[in-house]
């Protein structure tokens, strides 16, 4: 009985509208914050592509370092930015805005390093070949991002779920309040605080679920085009 009670319990947040609007909310944050860090990254990888001088070989280590950069860390220096003076008749803290801020600069690194590697994997093999045909570098990268797309298409998956499950970032400048902050994460962590464990392990089942359904997108890619 106890058994059955528990997966009613279970099904009880599945059917339950804040469920799917805490879903929904997770899924805005991170696949904006997911959009900006891609974004930035292309242009990042543009400008580190060809570069051979020793500062451009510095910052692209500097960049690979902070792809291990704790997440409550990036969490904290955007919750001390923006409640800053900066910001303080704005009443932007504890909204959305800094949440997708703070993760795109979690992600960033990520997504510079994924893309520098797909970008110098494929200039490996075609960039003599549109050097020769007289392609600056513009059309050089031009080309890069034709032939390498869903290459980078996948690279933006992997980085959306590195953004959706991560909780210390948001957990941190977001504050987890019911209603406005609170994501799939940050909800689960109160859930097994407060020792509502049915609660957390459907929430945990949704963010597998959406785990599983990129990963087998990515996977698709690869085997569909080859990529990564």
């Amino acid at each position: 009985m106890m058994f059955v009670s528990s997966l009613t319990d279970v099904g009880s947040v599945f059917l339950s509208q804040e469920t799917w609007i805490v879903t929904g909310r997770s899924l805005l944050v991170s696949a904006l914050a997911s959009l900006i860090a891609m974004d930035l990254g292309l242009i990042l990888a543009a400008a580190l592509l060809h570069a051979k001088n020793k500062l451009a070989q510095f910052f692209e280590s500097l960049i690979s370092a902070f792809v291990a950069i704790p997440a409550v860390v990036i969490g904290l220096l955007a919750l001390l930015f923006f409640s800053s003076r900066l910001f303080e008749h704005t009443h932007i803290t504890l909204t959305l805005i800094p949440m997708i801020a703070a993760q795109s600069v979690l992600l960033l690194p990520l997504a510079t390093t994924l893309i520098l590697q797909v970008l110098r994997g494929r200039d490996a093999i075609i960039g003599e070949e549109l050097e020769s045909l007289g392609a600056n570098r513009a059309q050089r990268f031009d080309a890069l991002l034709g032939d390498t797309w869903p290459a980078l298409l996948a690279t933006a998956g992997l980085v959306f779920s590195r953004g959706i499950a991560e909780v210390g970032t948001v957990l941190i400048i977001g504050g987890n309040i019911e209603g406005r902050t609170q994501v799939l994460t940050t909800l689960i962590a109160e859930q097994a605080r407060n020792g509502v464990y049915e609660g957390a392990v459907a929430l945990a089942l949704i963010l597998i679920a959406i785990a599983l359904a990129l990963s087998l997108l990515v996977r698709h890619l690869q085997h569909r085009f080859g990529a990564l």
